[in-house]
């Protein structure tokens, strides 16, 4: 665990890329996940502010209490839990059924991929993106709160990032130069540091 982790979720296109958006890092003791996700994004600004706020500020407790002491599964799976916990109320007037989630996991046996609500998923590796996930892939799915504890997705390799597009959006990666800005990230490159 000696790269920061990062979870990166496309934008939509025009004035207004990222409402219902949040990233977010989660560290116990032997594990750290990085979780970016979207939910809420129809609604008006303010509602979509609110239910993202609030499903960050749950998740954001993944590793508190007992949950420290876990590894990286255990970590994606109380977020899972988590999430799964919250009212329907609670993440917008759709209830969570928009949700896109992603999130990125390591402990020192390695690294995992877990999410829901994703059209295209990409890590990092080098200073080239790869796909994760080809058509069909369980981690590809519809949007919304899974209905039972979705699977991860163990890397062979280390990565630093991933990326993911949400489901309602083309899955096709944007171009190195423009990721960043599209991610929310204004301030650096997408590529490799």
């Amino acid at each position: 665990m000696n790269l920061p982790l990062e979870a990166w979720m496309v934008g939509d296109a025009g004035l207004l890329p990222f409402p219902g958006h949040f990233a977010l890092r989660v560290e116990g003791r032997h594990a750290a996940m990085a979780i970016v996700g979207r939910v809420g994004a129809d609604a008006d600004l303010t509602e979509a502010f609110a239910a993202s706020r609030r499903l960050a500020a749950v998740l954001s407790t993944a590793a508190a209490g007992p949950w420290a002491d876990t590894d990286r599964h255990g970590l994606v799976r109380r977020a899972w839990q988590l999430l799964a916990e919250l009212p329907g109320p609670r993440l917008g007037p759709m209830e969570g059924a928009d949700l896109s989630l992603l999130l990125l996991a390591e402990d020192v046996r390695g690294m995992c991929v877990a999410g829901v609500g994703l059209a295209g998923v990409w890590a990092l590796f080098g200073d080239q993106y790869r796909s994760l996930a080809a058509p069909g892939h369980p981690l590809l799915c519809a949007p919304g709160r899974p209905d039972s504890l979705p699977g991860v997705l163990t890397l062979d390799h280390p990565t630093r990032r991933v990326v993911g597009t949400p489901a309602h959006l083309e899955p096709v990666l944007p171009p190195v130069e423009a990721l960043a800005a599209r991610c929310g990230h204004r301030d650096e490159a997408g590529g490799a540091p």
